[in-house]
């Protein structure tokens, strides 16, 4: 646990629908001191929406996610979490998407991913929301 002078760990929500991925960015985080809570399909990240005894602090969503696409998600975000830190993330990052990126300020995040690259991606929206409540850079590896 963490004493009064600590901060509690920071909680982030893994909505992706490869349980691999899943389970590796759990691990990596976990690892790290993160709380991790995850979704493997819409259905299950609105149920934890609707659970607001856990509100993340960051949230990382494929963009390219089943049915219901990580759009929807995005479009949603200040209604599902407000506070929280949205980071996208896909295999496939078109100029046109990393533009729209840019207009929202968001940190973004190019599949495939290392642990480090995770975790320098997540301390980065994390320092930009405490300074503006919002991610403000759009981080694309060359």
């Amino acid at each position: 646990m963490y004493t009064s002078d600590e901060c509690p760990p920071k909680t982030v929500l893994v909505v992706d629908d490869e349980p691999m991925i899943t389970r590796w960015v759990s691990s990596v985080l976990e690892s790290r001191g993160y709380r991790v809570r995850t979704a493997l399909n819409f259905g299950e990240y609105k149920a934890l929406a609707a659970d607001r005894s856990a509100v993340p602090d960051v949230v990382i969503f494929d963009l390219q996610f089943g049915a219901h696409n990580g759009f929807t998600m995005w479009l949603d975000r200040n209604q599902a979490f407000p506070d929280a830190a949205w980071i996208p993330c896909s295999g496939y990052i078109s100029d046109q998407l990393l533009e729209q990126m840019k207009l929202e300020r968001s940190v973004v995040l190019e599949k495939p991913f290392s642990g480090q690259r995770l975790l320098q991606v997540i301390e980065l929206a994390l320092t930009n929301q405490a300074q503006n409540n919002h991610a403000k850079p759009v981080y694309r590896e060359a």
